[in-house]
């Protein structure tokens, strides 16, 4: 087990920096693929009035249920490199959240290039 160690005022900084990189990669990721899930129920189930029904209705439950997971997710990744200061291990526990992140928003990116070339 490591010792823990006070951090300094600059790190509280870098971390608060790390943690905003946090939240627009997870704003990135909302607004990408709150339009593929869009893109996705218009392209699964196509046109006609019952069709825009269920589109609808995909697109709210995905919205919010993304918007539910990315609220949690920051609301652990907050204290958790917090705690990381303590610990001497904020880049690689903010790596935890940005790649994956970052992933994400790649993969959704992709999705919608494949939706639109196929139809």
């Amino acid at each position: 087990m490591r010792k823990k160690r006070k951090p300094r005022k600059v790190e509280y900084v870098f971390c608060y920096a790390l943690f905003a990189i946090v939240l627009v990669l997870a704003y990135y990721v909302f607004m990408i693929w709150q339009h593929t899930i869009l893109v996705l129920g218009a392209m699964i189930l196509g046109d006609g009035i019952e069709a825009l029904f269920w589109t609808k209705l995909a697109y709210g439950a995905g919205t919010i249920t993304l918007g539910l997971a990315l609220m949690c997710v920051l609301m652990y990744a907050e204290p958790y490199l917090r705690d990381s200061l303590y610990r001497g291990e904020l880049l690689k526990r903010f790596a935890r959240f940005a790649v994956p992140m970052a992933a994400i928003c790649v993969a959704g990116v992709a999705v919608q290039t494949v939706a639109f070339a196929i139809g």
